[in-house]
């Protein structure tokens, strides 16, 4: 136990050191880190060994109840009790011994009130001790002795000016621990860490007991690592040899025409390329030509509030004194076919005007596709 303990104040120490010698960029590629992990398939971040299901094992009044926690899904597998058929209980272990041989770590996750979670600030060149940085704040804050509890740590903010780092540390008696962890072996179950409070992996870790092996081997991971960069960076690649084939073939074209000619030959392919459309609109009348030419024919006592051109067909509305009024000096013009009412004409009672909106239908060749208001 004492081994099993000694490890985890190893690993608390670097973690603490860590956060004391990172600045803004180790804290941004941890970030990125976690970010990229979130984007792979769970099944392929498990297999790679960056993430692990967790089983978590939440002691109940005759046994424990449990749980498989998946990313932020946990899903409940059922409950031991003493009470209950051995096959059923033996049943539940075997599904538990399943997820094991998959990778997963199994989560003592005791209730909240069995520990304390108190607040605090610590210098953060002190975190690379580990828990003993937190002897005198657990000795203030805490009715335990150091040596007599299990703890765990998380860092809340940045370190500030003074060199202190703001943390939330949970505490809870050893004995309590072993007390649960003796009842959970009863039904041959071992726990690879111990935490208190809820959360998607059972809350804050209090103790290490041993981190379970799983994933790929490191030497698959790095190939798996430079597929994926290889695969990221074949279109910049083939990008590459594109262009260089096109500028080769431009250097070939400057020596046969000689200075200017490249830009000359361009200017009269462009040239013919755009003939068509460039005769097309020329023939056509311009989109303001008509919106001018429909105004003016509108008398003083209308006014137009939307104007929309699609294709050959223009719709208009508005309001006028006399909706009826507007049909004839609009077919009157040499652009129109005709003009008819889109739909029914509505009258206020209060102006005594009318809203409007006509459907004209454009000649033929009429003016290019847009929209006015």
């Amino acid at each position: 136990m004492s081994e099993a303990i000694d490890q985890e104040t190893k690993a608390e120490a670097a973690e603490g050191e860590t956060v004391a010698k990172d600045g803004f960029v180790g804290q941004f590629l941890r970030w990125w880190g976690q970010t990229l992990r979130a984007m792979l398939p769970h099944n392929v971040a498990v297999w790679l060994g960056l993430t692990r299901d967790t089983i978590l094992v939440i002691p109940e009044k005759e046994g424990f109840r449990l749980q498989l926690a998946r990313g932020k899904q946990i899903t409940t597998i059922g409950s031991l009790s003493k009470s209950s058929p051995e096959t059923a209980n033996q049943k539940l272990l075997t599904l538990v011994t399943d997820q094991l041989d998959q990778g997963a770590e199994t989560v003592l996750s005791l209730p909240a009130d069995m520990g304390l979670q108190r607040l605090g600030e610590i210098d953060a060149v002190s975190l690379k001790k580990g828990r003993r940085a937190f002897d005198d704040e657990i000795e203030r804050q805490t009715p335990f002795a150091p040596d007599k509890v299990d703890f765990g740590y998380a860092i809340t903010g940045t370190v500030d000016g003074r060199g202190k780092v703001p943390v939330a540390f949970t505490v809870i008696p050893r004995a309590a621990v072993e007390e649960v962890l003796a009842a959970a072996a009863w039904f041959d179950i071992h726990p690879d860490r111990v935490s208190v409070g809820s959360g998607p992996k059972g809350g804050d870790i209090v103790r290490t007991i041993r981190v379970p092996e799983g994933g790929a081997s490191p030497w698959l991971k790095f190939a798996v690592c430079l597929l994926a960069v290889l695969a990221l960076g074949s279109p910049l690649l083939r990008n590459y040899v594109e262009t260089s084939d096109n500028r080769d073939t431009a250097a070939k074209l400057r020596l046969q025409l000689g200075p200017g000619g490249l830009q000359k030959a361009a200017g009269r392919a462009s040239q013919n390329q755009f003939a068509p459309l460039i005769a097309q609109r020329n023939a056509r009348p311009p989109v303001v030509a008509v919106l001018e030419a429909v105004t003016r024919a509108l008398p003083d006592t209308a006014y137009l509030v939307q104007l929309q051109l699609e294709g050959d067909q223009l719709q208009v509305q508005g309001v006028a004194r006399s909706a009826s009024d507007l049909i004839a000096p609009l077919e009157a013009l040499p652009m129109v076919v005709s003009a008819a009412f889109a739909a029914p004409v509505l009258r206020d009672p209060a102006t005594r005007n009318e809203q409007f909106q006509l459907a004209i239908a454009l000649a033929p060749g009429g003016p290019s596709n847009g929209e006015g208001e």
